[in-house]
């Protein structure tokens, strides 16, 4: 359900790089950053959004290596997905929505 919420606030006109999607487990970041990646691809293209400019907060800032490796380029890049990080990662940080994704361990 978070893949569907999360999709649903893209076809709302938010910005993939604008939802962050936060999950206790780091193995449940996994299956639902892979589910957004296929699924994405049905509702949001970059290139459909050619007016897109960057935040005021992040004009010039380096844009962050996804290998977690030193910042290549002084431009800003929007990210072109939904961020999916477990809650200790996250926090400290902040985003437009964070969804919360919880499981149980018994039926």
């Amino acid at each position: 359900r978070a893949v569907q919420l999360a999709l649903y606030f893209v076809q709302q006109g938010y910005m993939p790089w604008q939802i962050t999607v936060l999950s206790a487990y780091q193995g449940q970041t996994i299956l639902l950053r892979k589910a957004l990646r296929e699924r994405l691809k049905e509702v949001f293209r970059l290139e459909d959004h050619p007016d897109l400019q960057p935040p005021k907060s992040h004009d010039h800032m380096p844009v962050r290596n996804p290998r977690g490796g030193k910042a290549h380029s002084s431009t800003w890049e929007p990210p072109k997905e939904v961020l999916v990080h477990t809650i200790d990662r996250y926090q400290g940080d902040e985003n437009e929505i964070v969804i919360v994704s919880l499981v149980r361990s018994n039926p």
